[in-house]
Order: structure tokens, then C-alpha cells, then sequence
């Protein structure tokens, strides 16, 4: 897929800006901005976001101060539906007939519309030279669907039962559900112990797209990790429609559910378990391996006070150039997400799990979060351009040495934090056992 992008009216007249296949891009004055118009005052810094996605494309104004203008209608601006949401924000999809949604806030973008910010048009060139998504599993389908009816009737009754996809083992209740999977407890009938069966969502028109990055990503890269701090994979597999994955069942909670029942950890303790994340982190980045989604609710806490980290739908193998993308990864979880993961999420590398791994260290100590999000302000903008507020300012009793490793840790520029999981574990060590 190729997008071409030419300014043909305005201050910038003549400027071009190519992209082909999966990208995302930011367009303003600042010269962080991919696409950089510096000679129109009417453009913000940050003006809006597009991404490709093949075979789609989208923008999201950012808050700008006159709003974005596609084929004549406005979105966004500064009076603008408020965009406070924290969470994955996933791009809508595009009603039938027309190509933007009620919001007023993002839309879809097609071959020849016209894109005007302050003086300037921009025209769009879509050119999609890939075939329509086909359906896979074809041959499967009728097992996949006695399957799937299995998994809602387990899920609804609450009585175990075992599937022909995974006759191994017993689904007990579903226990989990993420972007792309959803999670059951299960027991073996071989071996009799619980574990953990994250099922790949039955979309009713399941692409190969999907497919082969949950081959690439939850299939290759999971199975090839064993680390006392990372959850551990069983198996993985694909039976009568179904690709699947079995992993250790962790009879506990993450910190996010511990921090929603019970309040901030105290200080020592909650280094002492980013410690424990550092390591495996520290595993995972001698393996080439960004695990881009490190948050609270990505890192589990035993029963029996061990530490492991889930959730590896956002890694990345960085000696894999093919790494495939889901839509709207850049969005992440805003709180703990380092600003190149909007501005230049191709080119992450260790240190953007550092900021997370901080981030998520701040939020256990404070119950805050290393930015204010203003109501009314698009929370984008506040990853990319406001300053991180220093832990210290946050109200909470926390040594000034241990401080210092959050703050250099959540540092907004790449180049300033530890560039690696090993290197912030040495820190905080050295912080702890000062105090």
C-alpha cells in the first residue's frame, strides 16, 4: 500500500510525503513531526495524526487550534468532544457511504480526498496494490464453530467441558480477554495441574493478517522465552479452526487489581517487585525482544510473592524486520507509554520499555501517573509535549536516591533514560540499598 500526500495550495506549497505499507505519522510545525510544516503559523505543533493501515488509512485531529478540514468538514479543534480516555483507543471504523463517524474527532481517509490545515490542501493518493482479505479456515470452519459454541456454553453455565480443538485439557471459566485473545483456565487430563489457554478471537471474518501475527508475535516469541519472571509457555498449536496458546497458570493478581484494592504500594516494596521485572525484562532485551506494553496490569504477583510478565501481544523481535503491527498499537496504554511510541514507533528500542517499567514503578509508589491528563486536552499531545512531573512532587515520602531513578527513567527524551532493563536493576538496586 502507498500513500502520497502533496501540498498543492499554501505556505508549503510543493512539499511531498511518501509512505508505504504499515506506518504512523504526526503533521505540524514542530520538527518532531514526520510531516513538517514549519511555515504556516496556522498549523499546531502538532496538528493531527494519520495512520496507515493496510488496506485502511485514518486521522485523528490532535486538540489543534483550528481543526483539521477533510473533503470540507471539520474535526476536531480546540472545542472538541472530550478524548479523556486512558485505556487502548482503537480507531472507529467508517460508516456506509461516507468516511467520518459522529464524533467529529477522527476519520477515515480515501484515494483523492483533500486534507486542509491553516492555508494548506493536501491532497491524498491511496494506492493499494493488496488483494482483499480472504477468510481463512475454510476447511475447518464447521469443527471452529462447534468449538467456539462450546467455549460461550462454558463460559455462560460455568460447567467444565473439553473442546475437540484442545482435547488435552478442560476449560474451566474464562479468565481474561485482551485485543486479540481471550483467556481460559483450563486443567490438564494428562498431567491434572491448571493452566492458562489463550484462544485467538473468532472473528466472523478471520484474516491472515491476524493470523500470522499471532504466529509471529504469541507463537514465536512466547514459546522461545523461559525466565523465572515471565510467564512460561506450555504449548502452542492449531486444531480444527483454532490457533492457541498454553501457558502457566499464575494463581494470583497483577498490580493494577492490588493497587485498585488496596492502594499505593509502599516504596520498598514496590522496588523490590520492579526489581524482579527488571530481571525478566533484562531477559527479554538479551533476546532482541521489546515487550512495547509493560503496565500494572501486565505483571502478575504470585500467591507466593513471585513476579512474572504476561502479555506479549505488543513484543517485537527487533532482528525481525517483517514484525508485523496491529491497528492503533501505537496508542497503547497512554500512562505508561514513552512518547516514540506515537512520533517514531517503527524505531523503539530498549529504552521505551524502560520508560514503562518506570512508569508503572511511579504509578505503584503514587497511584498517579508520571503526566496530569487535563480534561479537555488530547492525551497524545500530553505524551508528546508535557513535561513528566518529578515523583517527588507527587506527595508520597520517597528517598530522593530512589527518586532519581524514576524520574531518569520516565524521561521524555530516549537518549536520557537507561537504555537498557539491566542497567535502570543496577540503579535501583544501588538506590535501595543506600537508604
Amino acid at each position: 500500500m502507498k500513500v502520497r500526500l502533496e501540498v498543492k495550495k499554501g505556505a508549503d506549497k510543493g512539499k511531498v510525503f511518501e509512505f508505504t505499507g504499515h506506518d504512523i505519522f504526526l503533521f505540524g510545525r514542530s520538527e518532531l513531526a514526520k510531516c513538517h510544516l514549519a511555515n504556516d503559523n496556522f498549523v499546531s505543533r502538532f496538528h493531527f495524526l494519520m495512520e496507515i493501515n493496510p488496506p485502511k488509512v485514518w486521522l485523528k485531529d490532535l486538540g489543534s487550534k483550528n481543526g483539521t478540514f477533510v473533503n470540507g468538514v471539520k474535526y476536531g479543534g480546540r472545542i472538541v468532544p472530550d478524548p479523556h480516555d486512558l485505556g487502548m483507543k482503537k480507531l472507529p471504523p467508517s460508516d456506509a457511504g461516507n468516511n467520518h463517524n459522529s464524533i467529529l474527532f477522527e476519520t477515515e481517509i480515501f484515494n483523492d480526498d483533500e486534507i486542509c490545515v491553516g492555508d494548506n490542501s493536501i491532497y491524498v493518493t491511496v494506492r493499494n496494490n493488496r488483494k482483499p482479505y480472504e477468510r481463512s479456515l475454510k476447511s475447518e470452519s464447521d469443527s471452529y464453530g462447534l468449538d467456539i459454541e462450546s467455549l460461550l456454553n462454558i463460559v455462560s453455565t460455568g460447567k467444565p467441558d473439553v473442546i475437540s480443538a484442545i482435547p488435552d485439557y478442560e476449560i474451566v471459566r474464562k479468565i481474561g480477554e485482551g485485543g486479540m485473545g481471550t483467556v481460559y483456565l483450563a486443567r490438564g487430563l494428562v498431567s491434572s495441574g491448571n493452566v492458562a489457554i489463550k484462544i485467538i478471537k473468532p472473528e466472523q471474518e478471520l484474516n491472515q493478517k491476524i493470523v500470522k501475527r499471532f504466529r509471529e508475535r504469541e507463537m514465536v516469541i512466547v514459546k522461545s522465552l523461559e525466565h523465572k519472571n515471565i510467564t512460561h509457555c506450555f504449548d502452542v498449536d492449531f486444531r480444527n479452526g483454532l490457533y492457541y496458546i498454553v501457558m502457566e497458570y499464575i494463581n494470583g493478581n497483577d498490580i493494577q487489581q492490588i493497587i485498585t484494592r488496596k492502594g499505593p504500594f509502599g516504596v520498598q516494596e514496590a522496588c523490590r517487585i520492579i526489581v524482579e521485572t527488571l530481571e525478566g525484562l533484562s531477559y527479554l532485551h538479551t533476546h532482541n525482544i521489546i515487550h512495547r506494553d509493560i503496565k500494572p496490569s501486565n505483571i502478575i504477583i504470585s500467591k507466593d510473592n513471585k513476579v512474572k510478565i504476561t502479555d506479549f501481544g505488543l513484543a517485537k523481535d527487533i532482528t525481525n524486520t517483517n514484525s508485523l503491527t496491529k491497528s492503533s498499537e501505537y496508542a497503547g496504554t497512554y500512562p505508561f507509554m514513552p512518547p516514540e511510541q506515537l512520533y517514531n514507533f517503527k524505531h523503539c528500542n530498549f529504552s521505551t520499555d524502560v520508560f514503562s517499567v518506570g512508569a508503572t514503578l511511579y504509578y505503584m509508589c503514587t497511584k498517579k501517573y508520571p503526566h496530569d491528563y487535563p480534561k479537555g486536552k488530547d492525551v497524545m499531545l500530553v505524551n508528546i509535549q508535557d513535561p513528566v512531573i518529578p515523583v517527588e512532587n507527587r506527595g508520597v515520602k520517597i528517598k530522593q536516591e530512589i527518586a532519581d531513578v524514576i524520574n531518569k527513567a520516565v524521561s521524555l527524551k530516549m537518549n536520557e533514560r537507561y537504555q537498557t532493563a539491566k542497567e535502570m536493576q543496577q540503579a535501583l538496586i544501588e538506590a535501595v540499598s543506600i537508604i
